[in-house]
């Protein structure tokens, strides 16, 4: 059977190509470790949450965490701002209206209590721009609702899109909900088909297309088997029969490029592959859809799922994007992925490849994490944005500062050409334990999401600064250069001197004071001036990175320039009480103490936040290699040795039965010729460089020589009388026993006895004990034979 349009990409083998030949033929033989989706959905009943949205409430303030000029707001707040104890957040999906970038609306799975698995359809907004946020409750208080998705048309309305089970055909389904109001509310919900990992696209082009609603998903838990496609053309009030979709692509993305062509991009099965289809005739409303091409993508690897950081759900989805520009790269469609490579030793990295020709062909995949390769950090959840000017913006989860992978922060690179360079990777988000507040699921959810914009980017994420999971949004602004938007110096213009700082160019010119090329802290001082009171801040000295030992002192501090600063530190991302000056002093510190330490300066009108300098207090040395103890000869030689892991240097002793042996003082032990002296219990204290000391394992090195414990015993027998001998030996192996020196033929047992004694028994007894060590002569034992009346 041949598939129209098919052509594969980079060298796809000739396996895969009789795969793709034969179709549906083989899909019964595809092993089923190649089909496993990872996870799935299971419906649950819902709780009685006491305090949860109740008048016992629990709460501690809403999360407003700072890196240098990038703010994270909590968004899952109660009326008053504040974070809702013992709840979860995670999965955040969001809409912005594109002619009022202040309204954003962002929905989420909400989670009343992590004693439960229900979720609910969780949505906030905003009217400024993500600075506040307003968490009205959820879409329906009763109702099971998950993988939230939303998207926006061009008239200003957001959609909201949600799988649910039990309430239309089939056991699973997805519902879209309408809001004409910024997100406040979402008053009707209509059937859309739909399964799990749903994704929903608006048309929003000028063409036939318009306002279209498109959707995809995987056929997992879903309403309609392999068919796992449909489109709206009357803004989500009904929908099209489902459709299938080339190679049916999971967990992945769409988007319409600006000619009003649908690209459908996912994981396939085939050999953790991935797959684009496309449809040309998609926007007409008067035509079912076609899927006119369908290429196979190389990424450099396979779509990363349940371990490393997320160890129950994906790292990361399959993004796709078109470029709307009107400069040279209009009508690229660009493509992103986590991925775990092929090769090397990176578990997860972010890989971008780029088509110019409406998908028929791709380029060569380019990492766009810039830690040295082979670290084995995790780059995971890369999320992929464009905005209406071209450059394209890329966030991800990275745990480069942690071998651990315990602490994950966000990650932000932008690209101003295709894709074809990457800024330098900038954090945008203090570190924080994403192992934290799992609500009964094993991860933090499976995605979330950025939209741009010309003037910057915003960020629906979950983070666990609260010490659970909880949703944030960022923003980056990327207004540089482009004059005083107010006519004066202010914080908008501040915003775009950081980034001049980072990145100088063109549109930087204004900032560079003393004209040499290049923005820095000299311009910084002229620039500051134009602040009323002087209140921007610059962090001129980073904390740096220390390793001590237990019960030393250390110390962390940060030069910043900037008046009126108050200090905040940090340890793994929570707030240090009491740590409010420029240096930060631990005394007498212990192993539990180690961490990630950072601080938060905050002046006037602005604040910025340092690097994570990472403090190591480790613990004593391990043994790697215990002692074998065993049993020889005396006589014989023996060695024992010990390896160990620690702070240099290691240095050591080696014990006999509690007391020091003289000159033992190395890793290996050797003993020439034993003697008595010699046997008996050894083990080795191994002392590291901070003077904390290991003992290795207690061996016993013990005598393997025969030893006769206790010997024949004499005595009178009468005639006739039985009588018996023996002898108790330790590590024996043979006997022979002799009578008045003379062997006794056969008498090879730990016992020598005679059933009836006559007088020529009676003489002097002995027995020779033996092993492969040495022989043991016992005492002599008389027996005397008496004629007894």
């Amino acid at each position: 059977m041949k598939r129209d349009g098919f052509r594969p990409e980079f060298g796809i083998g000739l396996v895969l190509a009789v795969f793709l030949l034969l179709g549906d033929v083989v899909r019964a033989e595809i092993p089923e470790l190649l089909r496993r989706p990872g996870h799935m959905e299971f419906a649950t009943d819902p709780v009685e949450v006491v305090g949860a949205q109740g008048p016992v409430q629990l709460t501690t303030p809403g999360a407003v965490v700072l890196v240098g000029s990038v703010r994270s707001t909590q968004v899952n707040v109660n009326a008053e701002g504040l974070n809702i104890v013992g709840d979860a957040a995670n999965e955040p999906s969001m809409a912005v209206d594109p002619f009022d970038p202040n309204r954003i609306a962002i929905g989420w799975r909400q989670f009343d209590t992590i004693e439960s698995d229900f979720r609910k359809g969780g949505f906030a907004f905003s009217e400024d721009g993500g600075r506040s946020w307003t968490f009205p409750g959820t879409l329906e208080e009763n109702i099971f609702a998950s993988d939230p998705v939303l998207s926006f048309d061009l008239e200003g309305n957001f959609f909201y899109y949600s799988l649910q089970p039990n309430r239309g055909p089939g056991q699973w389904a997805c519902y879209l909900y309408k809001s004409t109001d910024g997100g406040k509310s979402w008053p009707a919900d209509e059937y859309g088909f739909g399964g799990d990992k749903a994704w929903i696209e608006v048309d929003r082009t000028g063409g036939i297309g318009r306002g279209n609603i498109y959707i995809a998903w995987s056929r997992f838990a879903n309403c309609c088997g392999n068919r796992t496609f449909t489109r709206s053309v009357d803004g989500g009030v009904t929908f099209m029969e489902p459709i299938n979709v080339p190679f049916e692509p999971f967990f992945g993305t769409l988007t319409v490029d600006p000619d009003g062509r649908l690209f459908v991009v996912g994981a396939t099965d085939l050999f953790g592959s991935f797959v684009v289809s496309r449809s040309s005739n998609a926007g007409d409303p008067n035509v079912v859809p076609k899927f006119d091409q369908s290429r196979f993508l190389a990424l450099g690897g396979s779509l990363p799922r349940s371990f490393g950081p997320n160890p129950g759900g994906l790292l990361g989805q399959v993004w796709i994007d078109a470029d709307h520009s009107d400069g040279p790269t209009r009508g690229n469609i660009y493509i992103l992925s986590s991925i775990t490579p092929f090769a090397g030793d990176d578990p997860a990295d972010v890989m971008f490849i780029r088509s110019e020709d409406g998908g028929s062909t791709w380029s060569a995949p380019v990492r766009v994490n810039d830690d040295v390769p082979g670290n084995g950090a995790f780059q995971w959840f890369g999320t992929m944005s464009v905005a209406p000017n071209g450059r394209i913006d890329v966030f991800w989860n990275d745990t480069r500062h942690d071998p651990t992978v315990t602490f994950s922060e966000v990650y932000y690179s932008s690209s101003v050409d295709g894709g074809k360079t990457w800024s330098t990777n900038q954090v945008v988000s203090p570190p924080f334990n994403h192992f934290l507040g799992y609500p009964i699921q094993n991860k933090i959810g499976d995605y979330w999401q950025a939209r741009s914009d010309d003037r910057g980017v915003n960020l629906a994420y979950s983070a666990t600064f609260n010490g659970e999971q909880d949703v944030y949004h960022l923003r980056v602004e990327r207004t540089i250069g482009d004059g005083d938007l107010d006519g004066d110096t202010d914080l908008s213009d501040y915003g775009e001197f950081v980034a001049c700082s980072q990145e100088f160019g063109t549109f930087c010119d204004r900032f560079d004071l003393d004209s040499d090329e290049d923005v820095d802290l000299v311009d910084y001082g002229g620039f500051q001036d134009g602040f009323s009171g002087a209140c921007g801040v610059t962090i001129v000295e980073e904390p740096e990175d220390s390793a001590v030992c237990p019960g030393d002192d250390v110390w962390f501090s940060v030069g910043v320039v900037g008046e009126a600063l108050t200090y905040r530190w940090h340890r793994n991302g929570v707030v240090i009480p009491g740590a409010d000056g420029s240096t930060l002093t631990l005394e007498d510190v212990t192993h539990d103490q180690a961490g990630l330490y950072h601080v938060t300066v905050v002046g006037a009108c602005s604040q910025a936040m340092s690097r994570s300098a990472a403090l190591d207090v480790p613990l004593s040395a391990t043994v790697t290699s215990q002692p074998v103890g065993g049993s020889i000869c005396e006589g014989d030689g023996f060695s024992l040795s010990v390896q160990a892991t620690g702070v240099a240097p290691l240095s050591y002793q080696w014990r006999l039965d509690g007391e020091d042996v003289p000159g033992a003082t190395d890793g290996d032990l050797f003993v020439g010729r034993t003697d008595g002296d010699d046997f008996g219990d050894y083990s080795c204290l191994i002392t590291d460089g901070c003077g904390q000391v290991t003992e290795s394992e207690v061996v016993e090195v013990e005598r393997r020589d025969v030893e006769i414990h206790t010997g024949p015993q004499g005595g009178t027998a009468c005639v006739g009388a039985p009588f018996i001998l023996f002898v108790s030996a330790h590590r024996a192996v043979g006997f022979q026993w002799f009578r008045e020196g003379v062997e006794i033929s056969g008498a090879t047992q730990f016992f020598y006895s005679v059933e009836g004694a006559s007088l020529a028994d009676a003489g002097d007894y002995q027995v020779v004990v033996s092993n492969e060590c040495n022989d043991e002569t016992s005492e002599v034992a008389e027996v005397i034979v008496n004629e007894c009346p």
